[in-house]
């Protein structure tokens, strides 16, 4: 099922921006990394499949063919979100490989998108732990729950 979301964090991060919705920056080692959202959220799941993720496209397609999607109400810890950018939200336009642009990893939920955080890199500037709603608007309009 998508679910269409409005995000809550303009594209330019400011810290009291963050502080004001309860955004938290985790501080551990894979913050110095080069990983990205994608091989953030994905890499372990990929490895143990035998498959190599390295752009959102594919790591959209990666989870097309090895899980499928879930409502909110039965995703579970370590489930993950996709983020997608749908330019007109009407019902027509799909959720693809093609407009898929963050991916997260549930951290808790109540079986509701208001109720559920996730964790997920935020490109260089490190790994957050958020609702679902309070990430960078240029993340997307739309999201999907991956039944891991």
């Amino acid at each position: 099922m998508i679910y269409p979301i409005e995000l809550t964090i303009d594209n330019d991060i400011v810290d009291e921006q963050l502080e004001h919705k309860n955004v938290i920056k985790i501080k551990n080692e894979r913050c110095d990394t080069d990983e990205v959202c994608y091989s953030y959220a994905l890499n372990d799941l990929a490895f143990a499949k035998g498959e190599l993720v390295y752009s959102c496209e594919q790591g959209f397609y990666f989870l097309d063919t090895f899980f499928s999607q879930t409502e909110i109400e039965n995703a579970k810890i370590g489930d993950i979100i996709t983020y997608h950018e749908l330019i007109e939200y009407d019902g027509y336009e799909k959720v693809s490989a093609r407009n898929c642009l963050h991916f997260g990893v549930i951290s808790e939920t109540d079986g509701t998108i208001e109720g559920t955080t996730i964790e997920s890199k935020w490109g260089d500037d490190g790994i957050y732990k958020t609702k679902i709603c309070d990430v960078v608007e240029m993340y997307g309009n739309a999201v999907l729950i991956w039944k891991i």
